[in-house]
C-alpha cells in the first residue's frame, strides 16, 4: 500500500486539462496507479497502520479531485456544464478502488461509518465516522459528557 510517488503526482501536475478528455485520460492513469499502488499482502495488513492506508487513500483522492478541478473549476462560469461520462465513469472507479481500501480502514479503525463521494465540480471525497464511547445514561448520571 502506498501513496502517490512524487513522480506521479509531478506527471499529473505538468498535464493540459483544457479537454474533458485529458480529465478522462489522467483518471485512468491514476486508476492504474491504484490498482498497484492500494493492494496489501494478508502479512502487510497485519503489519500496516490503518491511519497511514486512510492518509494514503486521501492523497489518492485528493490526486484525482485536482484533475477534476483543474479542468471543471473553481471558475465562474464554470468550462463545462457537468461531468462528461467519460469521466463521470472513471471517477466511479477511483472511488470503487478507494471504497474497497477504505472498509479494510473502517474496520481495523472501528469506525461507525464512511463514505466515498463524488461531487461536481470537486471530484472525489473521503469520511470517516467514528462513534462516541459516552451512554445517555452516562451523561445524565454525570451531568458531563
Amino acid at each position: 500500500m502506498r501513496a502517490p510517488t512524487d513522480g506521479e503526482r509531478n506527471e499529473i501536475e505538468e498535464r493540459s486539462y483544457e479537454h474533458e478528455s485529458d480529465c478522462a485520460e489522467a483518471l485512468d492513469l491514476i486508476a492504474k496507479w491504484m490498482q498497484d499502488g492500494l493492494k496489501l499482502t494478508e502479512t502487510e495488513e497485519a503489519q500496516v497502520d490503518a491511519q497511514v492506508v486512510l492518509a494514503d487513500l486521501e492523497c489518492w483522492a485528493s490526486m484525482a479531485s485536482y484533475v477534476v478541478i483543474r479542468t471543471y473549476g473553481p471558475e465562474s462560469p464554470l468550462p463545462f456544464p457537468g461531468f462528461a461520462r467519460e469521466v463521470g465513469s472513471r471517477l466511479v472507479r477511483v472511488a470503487g478502488y478507494i471504497r474497497d481500501r477504505l472498509k479494510w480502514v473502517a474496520i481495523k479503525l472501528k469506525a461507525v461509518s464512511f463514505t466515498v463521494g463524488i461531487a461536481f465540480p470537486h471530484g472525489v471525497s473521503i469520511h470517516v465516522s467514528w462513534g462516541v464511547d459516552v451512554s445517555v445514561k452516562d451523561i445524565v448520571s454525570t451531568g458531563t459528557v
